[in-house]
C-alpha cells in the first residue's frame, strides 16, 4: 500500500444475466432492523449533527458463524448446498483474521461503511471508513493469503482521519449505485474471480450487496471509491 490514489480499473466478466433475489435479514438472537431493498436510510442522515445511538441487535461471540453476517443473508439455505452458510463462513473466515468488527449487531454511535474484496488468487483486502459525530476515519488492511484459500495473517494495516468531502464523495457513489435497493446477492458465483462484497451501518439500519466480479457500473465504481479513498495501487491486471 503506498501513497497516492488510484482507481482500479476492472476487467470486465462476461456471463449470462441471473435471476436475484432480495434478502429479508434475520438474526437468530432478537429481531433485525436491518435495511431491506424497500428501507433505505436517507442520504441526508449522515449530516445530521449529533448522530443518535444506532441499536442492532447484540453481537454473538465473535466465533460465530453469524457474528458477520445473520443467517440468510447470501442465499437459500434449504436444498443440497447451503449457499448462505458456505458465503458467511468464507468471508466471515477473512474478516476475522482481519480482526475486523461486525457491522450488522452491536451498538455504535455513527454509520460505518465496508468493502471486502476478496479475488482467488490475490492478497484479501478491506477497506472500512467509520464516521461519527465528532470525525471520520479510514482504516485499510491487507491480509497475506489468498481471497479463495487461506486468508494467512495481517500483512499491512493503515487508519487515518478523514475529511469530510472525501466522506460525501463516497455517499454520493452509495446514491449513484443505489446501493440500499440492491439485492444482497445473485444466483451465481464463478469459478475464479473475485467476490465484492460491500456493507454499510447507518442510523440502526445494515445492508450488505455481494457480487462476484462485477461488470463496470455504479456498483463496480462504488467499491473502487473505498480502494481509491485507501491509496491502494493495483495493477489492471490484478483487478478482477
Amino acid at each position: 500500500m503506498k501513497g497516492g490514489c488510484l482507481l482500479v480499473v476492472l476487467a470486465a466478466c462476461s456471463r449470462e444475466p441471473t435471476t436475484h433475489v432480495s434478502v429479508t435479514r434475520t438474526s437468530a438472537l432478537a429481531p433485525t432492523t436491518h435495511a431491506s431493498a424497500s428501507s433505505r436510510p436517507p442520504r441526508s442522515a449522515s449530516h445530521v449533527a449529533g448522530m443518535a445511538t444506532a441499536s442492532l441487535p447484540e453481537c454473538p461471540t465473535n466465533m460465530s458463524e453469524m457474528f458477520f453476517f445473520p443467517q440468510g443473508t447470501f442465499g437459500p439455505t434449504e436444498g443440497r448446498f447451503d449457499q448462505d452458510e458456505f458465503r458467511r463462513t468464507w468471508y466471515s473466515k477473512h474478516l476475522r483474521a482481519m480482526n475486523e468488527p461486525s457491522l450488522s449487531c452491536g451498538d455504535t454511535n455513527g454509520d460505518s461503511y465496508r468493502f471486502l474484496w476478496l479475488r482467488t488468487f490475490h492478497a484479501p483486502i478491506a477497506v472500512r471508513i467509520d464516521r461519527t459525530p465528532e470525525k471520520s476515519t479510514i482504516s485499510a488492511v491487507q491480509l497475506s493469503g489468498a481471497g479463495g484459500y487461506d486468508p494467512g495473517s495481517i500483512a499491512d494495516r493503515t487508519t487515518r482521519d478523514l475529511s469530510a468531502q472525501n466522506v460525501d464523495s463516497l455517499l454520493a457513489a452509495f446514491d449513484t449505485a443505489d446501493f440500499w435497493h440492491l439485492p444482497s446477492w445473485k444466483t451465481s458465483m464463478g469459478a475464479d474471480g473475485a467476490q465484492w462484497i460491500v456493507e454499510a451501518r447507518s442510523r440502526g439500519q445494515y445492508h450488505v450487496v455481494d457480487r462476484w466480479s462485477p461488470k463496470a457500473g455504479p456498483f463496480q465504481d462504488l467499491a473502487n471509491r473505498f480502494l481509491s479513498l485507501a491509496r491502494f495501487q493495483i495493477p489492471s491486471r490484478d483487478a478482477y
